[in-house]
């Protein structure tokens, strides 16, 4: 008494299903874990910002010099666009 062709069709049937439940459940599991990076991602660099734009409001409104450098040098080297003209030259970027 063998198996019939029948019995082997169903089992190689179930056999696949259950592969294939088992992708989907760590594709799922991946995609939350992928969304959650990203997200805490999102949320860690905006608090840095944030941050960054309170030290230079307050660096700002006190008037101090740091290093030599006042806020006005600062803002007047961000409005020359120094550092994205370097980077042009280091890609190789023409404008």
């Amino acid at each position: 008494m063998g198996i019939t062709m029948e019995q082997n069709v169903q089992r190689r049937r179930e056999y696949v299903e259950k592969v294939r439940s088992s992708f989907e459940k760590n594709d799922t599991a991946r995609m939350e874990e992928s969304e959650e990076t990203s997200f805490s991602f999102a949320k860690l660099s905006f608090l840095i910002a944030l941050i960054l734009f309170g030290a230079f409001y307050l660096w700002q409104e006190s008037g101090e010099e740091w290093y030599g450098y006042q806020p006005a040098d600062v803002v007047a080297m961000i409005e020359e666009n120094l550092f994205d003209t370097n980077l042009l030259d280091y890609v190789m970027i023409k404008k």
